[in-house]
């Protein structure tokens, strides 16, 4: 792992205090690299060949399905 040395407006870490900070850059960065994953992600299922939208509409209809079936069973006789 590298650290990185920023610098900060003093007025800011007064403000916000240091830890409180540090929490929200880890945060931001844990986001960031989400983003980057889920980048990398889409560009593997693309290279797949798989429609992901068809896909996504095949799991929302099954579990729409599955919802009724167990939980509506009497709204739709």
């Amino acid at each position: 792992m590298t650290t990185l040395t920023i610098q900060i407006d003093d007025s800011l870490v007064k403000e916000a205090g240091e830890d409180t900070l540090q929490d929200y850059l880890k945060e931001q960065l844990d986001v960031y690299k989400l983003r980057i994953l889920g980048g990398k992600l889409k560009k593997a299922v693309q290279k797949s060949g798989i429609d992901l939208e068809k896909e996504l509409d095949k799991a929302k209809e099954k579990a729409w399905r599955t919802y009724k079936e167990e939980n509506l069973k009497e709204f739709f006789k």
